[in-house]
């Protein structure tokens, strides 16, 4: 929402407006004003949050957005992520490996620009990052957003397209299921031994996720969503409409 809203700000002059906000749960209150939400689009009244913990709450760190590769803003979020986990990372050098590759894959793939969408693919090539930590249940949660072109349409322009099509079934319908191509893509990824930059991070990532209990990530692109639940377990499902780009949310538990 918050994306799309900023996208809506700097495309067309959009100037959202807060109402009843006294009425609001406090846990809302506390996870938008963490989010920045409202300083993001210059809305008033900018509301203060408790600097405590409450019960059960989620704590967010503000809402990242930049253009290009996001070296710098990857290294904010990074450091955000260990200042409200308290220090429970662990591994946390080789999750962070992972979280940069994922990052620095939405400047490099997701706004080909030889691509083309009938959909609405975001004209400044801009990307949108946030994450949160739960300390009662101990989950810490990475979000990761592009309006680009979707993982399914720059697929056929990968290295490994010739290895993810052996890997699909010899049915011509399911090269146009969006989420059988990503879950697919994801396995070819995670069995390639070569160096290669595109994947790595989702690899890392899903690798993270093999070592946590009650882990997962999640991927959705174009017209599919993929869940990897760690030691090979996907689920995917298609989409009743276009995403419109790649959303990647990726959770891991430290209880």
């Amino acid at each position: 929402m918050s994306a799309e809203i900023d996208r809506w700000r700097r495309s067309i002059g959009f100037q959202p407006s807060v109402y009843n906000y006294k009425s609001w749960d406090l846990k809302v209150q506390t996870m938008l004003n963490d989010l920045r939400f409202f300083e993001l689009f210059d809305m008033q009244p900018q509301m203060q949050s408790t600097e405590d913990w409450l019960d059960g709450a989620t704590r967010m760190i503000p809402l990242m957005s930049g253009v290009g590769a996001p070296g710098r803003q990857c290294k904010e979020l990074q450091g955000a992520l260990s200042l409200l986990a308290g220090g429970a990372i662990r591994d946390a050098t080789y999750m962070y490996e992972g979280l940069s590759e994922a990052m620095s894959n939405v400047s490099h793939h997701a706004y080909p620009p030889t691509a083309t969408s009938k959909y609405n693919v975001e004209s400044d090539h801009r990307w949108w990052a946030s994450g949160s930590f739960n300390k009662d249940a101990g989950n810490l949660k990475v979000l990761i957003l592009d309006l680009g072109v979707g993982i399914p349409a720059t697929l056929p322009r990968s290295g490994q397209w010739e290895a993810i099509r052996h890997k699909m079934p010899a049915r011509q319908e399911v090269f146009r299921d969006d989420a059988e191509l990503i879950k697919t893509a994801m396995q070819t990824y995670r069995t390639q031994t070569e160096e290669s930059n595109r994947g790595r991070g989702l690899v890392q990532m899903s690798e993270y996720v093999d070592q946590s209990i009650g882990g997962f990530m999640k991927v959705l692109s174009g017209m599919g969503e993929v869940q990897y639940l760690g030691r090979e377990r996907f689920k995917a499902r298609p989409l009743s409409v276009h995403f419109g780009g790649t959303f990647i949310e990726w959770e891991v538990s430290y209880a």
